[in-house]
């Protein structure tokens, strides 16, 4: 009989949940690969062949902390829906990142028509559950400005890994 025996000091990874905004989640996620102390999971990246829920839940079930990029599609989706309740009734901390469409990942010629997007706010079951958390904004990201989000961001996650909420 063989008996597998885990590394206990490995990491816990930070998780990203996200819907629509694939190609910003993926340069943060980068970003943060190259640069932060602790992994990080991406479905696109690490998810493991099977059920695409199963890998998630047992990322999430695993993590040290969910990043989550919001957007009016993300909350309308049901399996977000699904991904970031799991992750709150287990008490993990929770990063929202509001993603505006004045972005150059989604914009790329930097023009934003539609400025109502930029004031979006999550309501409902979303708004419900990010109400009481600080929010980061990723609105009017442009090729100048991306890696200090994304260190703003990481100093973020450094600061609540570093001063966890005890979980009840």
């Amino acid at each position: 009989m063989t008996t597998v025996v885990k590394n206990t000091t490995e990491k816990a990874p930070i998780v990203f949940s996200y819907c629509d905004c694939e190609e910003l989640a993926n340069y943060v996620y980068k970003h943060l690969k190259a640069k932060l102390k602790w992994p990080v999971w991406m479905d696109k990246h690490d998810a493991h062949s099977g059920s695409f829920s199963s890998s998630m839940a047992e990322a999430i079930e695993k993590s040290a902390a969910i990043i989550c990029f919001l957007t009016p599609e993300y909350q309308a989706t049901s399996g977000c829906e699904r991904e970031l309740t799991y992750a709150a009734n287990l008490r993990k901390p929770l990063i929202p990142i509001i993603v505006g469409e004045s972005n150059i990942f989604d914009n790329p010629g930097g023009d934003n028509d539609d400025a109502d997007d930029e004031s979006w706010y999550p309501t409902d079951w979303l708004g419900l559950v990010v109400a009481d958390l600080n929010v980061i904004y990723f609105e009017g990201v442009t090729e100048n400005n991306i890696n200090e989000k994304c260190d703003d961001l990481m100093k973020r996650i450094e600061n609540i890994l570093k001063n966890p909420v005890e979980k009840k």
